[in-house]
């Protein structure tokens, strides 16, 4: 498994409110307060995982969710090192359940970041076959017709000012001087 890295790293020591809002949906169970009063005792460290298939590999390596399990079956994870097999609530680390859990997760510990879609699948072909490839097309055509001396750097010139995704201006604004 390739080493985990972060974008995003905090410690931060969260108040009962803030718990209670993290894990809404256990509001109501059993363990609820236990693990309210856990959570909000002392600091802890988030970290804002990135890399392929982040979720499933951070979820393997710290294991099971109750630590008498992970320590049982999977003796080399996280949780079975650092979890208290006293109480489940105690198990020393959490990982997000699925993509959607993760951006809200992210969201509520890293408000200012930026999070982007990531197109996969049949939406890049579909990108790359009607935005990127008829500007490439054209800019090789003309890149042929004009034979620069330096083709490499005309392309990119020649790209950069036939963006199409560059914002459009009206020519006498932008000449407009300020």
């Amino acid at each position: 498994m390739r080493e985990v890295s972060y974008k995003q790293k905090r410690i931060v020591t969260l108040t009962g409110e803030q718990v209670t809002q993290f894990y809404s949906e256990k509001y109501g169970s059993p363990e609820f307060p236990l693990l309210v009063a856990h959570m909000s005792s002392g600091p802890i460290i988030v970290l804002c995982l990135s890399k392929k298939n982040a979720i499933d590999d951070w979820k393997k390596l710290i294991g099971p969710p109750k630590v008498s399990d992970a320590r049982d079956l999977f003796p080399d994870c996280l949780r079975a090192k650092y979890g208290d097999d006293r109480d489940d609530a105690f198990n020393g680390l959490h990982g997000s359940d699925n993509e959607e859990s993760a951006e809200r997760e992210i969201r509520f510990f890293f408000p200012e970041m930026i999070l982007e879609p990531i197109v996969t699948g049949e939406a890049v072909t579909d990108y790359l076959a009607e935005s990127v490839n008829p500007v490439l097309l054209e800019g090789l055509a003309q890149l042929c017709k004009v034979k620069p001396v330096d083709p490499v750097v005309w392309l990119a010139d020649w790209l950069l000012m036939n963006n199409p995704n560059k914002p459009q201006t009206d020519e006498n604004i932008a000449r407009t001087p300020t």
